[in-house]
């Protein structure tokens, strides 16, 4: 069973990959939010496969969307530590902590939080 799980893991991840390099930087954060949502749900679920799964792919995103800012200091900041917790969040849900999970939902929804706040600030100096 977990072979198939693995094996539907690596599919969807795939999937995933293809689907990023062809979206803009609105899709990219609706689907930040959507995975942000599925987590939630896991969580409530005890759902540490659908956890680890959607903490990569939230990672994965924000690799992609960091060109969009790269030019920023605290864009930059902030983007590592999003993909610090994302990886903080996937390990926790790997060793099927639902404490260790939790604590790391919070962290990427603070990271999250905190870095809209840079990029709206950027446009409002703009």
């Amino acid at each position: 069973m977990m072979n198939r799980i693995c094996l539907g893991l690596a599919s969807l991840w795939t999937f995933s990959s293809v689907a990023l390099a062809n979206s803009t930087v609105q899709d990219l954060m609706r689907q930040k939010l959507e995975s942000a949502h599925a987590i939630l749900d896991a969580l409530a679920l005890e759902d540490f496969t659908k956890i680890e799964y959607h903490a990569k792919l939230l990672k994965e995103i924000s690799h992609a969307t960091t060109w969009y800012k790269a030019d920023s200091d605290d864009f930059r900041h902030h983007a590592k530590s999003f993909q610090n917790s994302a990886d903080y969040l996937a390990e926790q849900a790997k060793l099927r902590s639902l404490e260790g999970a939790s604590l790391g939902y919070i962290r990427v929804q603070l990271d999250c939080i905190e870095c809209h706040k840079v990029v709206r600030a950027a446009k409002k100096a703009k």
